[in-house]
């Protein structure tokens, strides 16, 4: 009910692949997806008799800390809502998108990615701060289980929280094996024109991301002709970085090419050089694996969850040392020896994140939840 297709990134990746697996059958589980219409025609594809959606308001898209705060306020309403159309008994309700609207009386499982704003609380604003901690810090310590993808945002979720290990389960993302394979298939004649030889960088314009230093380190490059392609959601930053890529000289080698079609993405991964992935911070970080898995080659920061995402498959790099990201561009884009190494490295690596794993750890995080309350009845994802 708080989801607003295309927006939300990693979140509604691992919402969207876990629904996948439901939709095929998963024994012992029936599910009931509380959805806006919106996101109903969205999530066509899915449709299937293992899953039912249900259709209820959801709150108006909110993106600034201010208006995220107020529209909390509805959550009492669309609990009403969504108790007049789901009238069969539920073991758990899933919140998937960690905030819990609505608010239902049966035990409650939230994902929690990150807890970006305890670790970098200088690249958010006071509201936003203050909307996660009252959203997403409230509702992992109400939550009956939490999950979240990686065990660098599990420790942080204990430490900071206080929520008891055995209360946080650790599900990787998995990797959607059917789009995301190394040969070609019609996508690839869906692209945009695309430069000769580019690097690829798919991240919303986050502060987090780090396109500054990207930027920078794509002027130190050996290749002074080597492109650059981002993608992603640009939340109102696009002034301020086209001015970043003027101010450097680069307009002729980096396009942004907006919120990508996911269909286009694999495709995308097939025409790069290689993938480049400063982030500062992330609590899974799915495009690296995805690249691997179309056997494309990666440059990765460390940082945070990274290292257990990427090590041993990628290139590293360090994200606030502009040279080191050049230099990690420079090696995956001009060493033949590394690029065969790190993509047959990465194709294995992409070969262990599965949908049906994650499915599986889900469904068995749903009965944890449902035998603490030694209820019975339905699960709910909303």
């Amino acid at each position: 009910m708080t989801l607003e297709p295309g927006r939300p990134g990693g979140s509604e990746t691992n919402a969207r692949g876990v629904l996948g697996e439901f939709a095929r059958g998963v024994p012992g589980l029936s599910t009931t997806v509380l959805a806006t219409p919106r996101v109903q025609r969205a999530y066509e594809d899915l449709d299937s008799p293992q899953l039912e959606f249900v259709s209820v308001a959801g709150y108006p898209g909110a993106q600034t800390g201010a208006r995220r705060l107020a529209s909390m306020a509805m959550s009492p309403i669309l609990a009403l809502s969504a108790r007049r159309v789901v009238s069969r008994r539920m073991d758990v309700a899933h919140y998937p998108l960690t905030v819990p609207v609505p608010r239902l009386a049966v035990p409650r499982v939230v994902t929690l990615f990150d807890l970006n704003h305890h670790d970098m609380p200088h690249l958010w604003s006071r509201a936003m701060r203050e909307y996660r901690r009252m959203a997403y810090d409230r509702a992992a310590r109400n939550a009956s289980l939490v999950i979240t993808t990686s065990t660098f945002a599990q420790g942080r979720i204990v430490e900071l929280l206080g929520i008891p290990a055995d209360r946080v389960r650790v599900i990787p993302l998995g990797i959607d094996h059917g789009r995301f394979r190394p040969d070609t298939d019609e996508s690839d004649a869906r692209l945009p024109i695309l430069p000769g030889r580019f690097v690829v960088y798919p991240a919303a314009l986050y502060p987090h991301k780090n396109h500054g230093r990207l930027l920078e380190a794509m002027t130190r490059t050996a290749d002074n002709e080597l492109g650059l392609v981002l993608t992603g959601q640009t939340h109102g930053a696009m002034p301020r970085l086209d001015a970043e890529i003027r101010r450097l000289g680069l307009s002729h080698r980096v396009m942004h090419l907006g919120f990508l079609d996911r269909d286009l993405l694999p495709a995308l991964y097939r025409r790069a050089t290689a993938l480049v992935f400063p982030s500062l911070h992330e609590g899974f970080g799915a495009p690296p694996l995805e690249a691997m898995a179309c056997g494309c080659v990666v440059a990765s920061s460390f940082e945070a969850s990274l290292r257990e995402i990427c090590d041993g498959a990628t290139q590293p790099l360090h994200p606030l040392d502009v040279d080191s990201i050049a230099a990690a561009i420079d090696a995956v884009t001009g060493d033949a020896i590394l690029r065969t190494r790190l993509i047959t490295a990465g194709l294995q690596r992409g070969r262990t994140f599965t949908w049906a794993r994650a499915a599986e750890m889900h469904l068995d995080a749903y009965r944890f939840a449902r035998d603490l309350s030694q209820d019975s009845g339905r699960c709910v994802s909303g």
